[in-house]
């Protein structure tokens, strides 16, 4: 394949058919690049409690063979973590819900404002990719070498891109007693009137007993919550389709269950 690219580069650039950067394409993109971004950092806070996580994978993306792959990745990657997948919300210290909410070809000036939340188009953003498309690559990636270049110039220096974007949230429970980075914790310290009475070395103003008291707050009762969204892009001249799927849910679960 390789040796067929560069007889085409040869063979446009001797008769002065494409310029510079369609002969940069062709170098550039003639392996499959990647790349991968996530919405905003999540740090989950520090805690003796177990290590269970309930994992949830949903897809309202157009390609319904995304999930399961998905799934094996996300838990073959927590568990590597020293996590315990559970199959019950109740026994989890963790719930993961993740929704495949894009993955196909993107195209310059496609549209994604009206399909994904805030977390999903920050990942977008991640990669160059705004709301509405517009990408720092846009005419490098997508574009089409004009009518004179001719057909087969057109096919050999044509980047096709395949996109993923995941958004998920987090459910974190806190343990009563833990200190949990980015709460507000308060704590009294309370001591009883009661007097120790009698026997050898007793101090009359000595209190019998000290209680502490201590408050967690958070956006729910006992429960921290993270919101965000990861984004994945494969680009290559002549994209095979299935494989930049492969890599994409890959790249993407890698991200997710890095977390933990």
């Amino acid at each position: 394949m390789k040796k067929i690219f560069y007889l085409l580069l040869i063979s446009v650039m001797a008769y002065g058919l494409l310029g510079c950067a369609a002969a940069s394409r062709l170098i550039d993109y003639s392996e499959m690049k990647t790349d991968v971004a996530m919405s905003e950092s999540i740090f989950l806070s520090p805690t003796d409690a177990p290590k269970t996580v309930y994992v949830q994978i949903k897809n309202t993306s157009s390609n319904q063979t995304v999930a399961p792959l998905l799934e094996s990745i996300i838990i073959s990657g927590i568990q590597s973590r020293g996590y315990q997948i559970v199959q019950k919300p109740s026994q989890a210290t963790y719930i993961l819900q993740v929704n495949c909410r894009y993955l196909g070809e993107w195209k310059q000036g496609m549209e994604f404002s009206g399909t994904l939340t805030g977390t999903g188009l920050g990942a977008l953003a991640g990669l160059g990719i705004s709301s509405h498309g517009r990408h720092g690559e846009g005419a490098a990636i997508g574009g089409i070498i004009g009518a004179a270049v001719g057909f087969v110039a057109d096919v050999a220096t044509r980047v096709k891109t395949e996109i993923i974007v995941i958004e998920f949230q987090i459910a974190e429970r806190l343990a009563g007693y833990d200190d949990i980075l980015g709460q507000q914790v308060e704590e009294t310290e309370v001591t009883t009137d009661i007097k120790a009475l009698g026997g050898l070395g007793t101090k009359t103003d000595m209190p019998t007993a000290r209680s502490s008291t201590r408050k967690i707050t958070s956006k729910k009762d006992g429960v921290n919550i993270y919101n965000a969204g990861v984004a994945a892009r494969a680009a290559q001249v002549n994209l095979n389709t299935e494989e930049a799927i492969q890599k994409l849910i890959q790249s993407a679960g890698q991200q997710i269950a890095g977390i933990f």
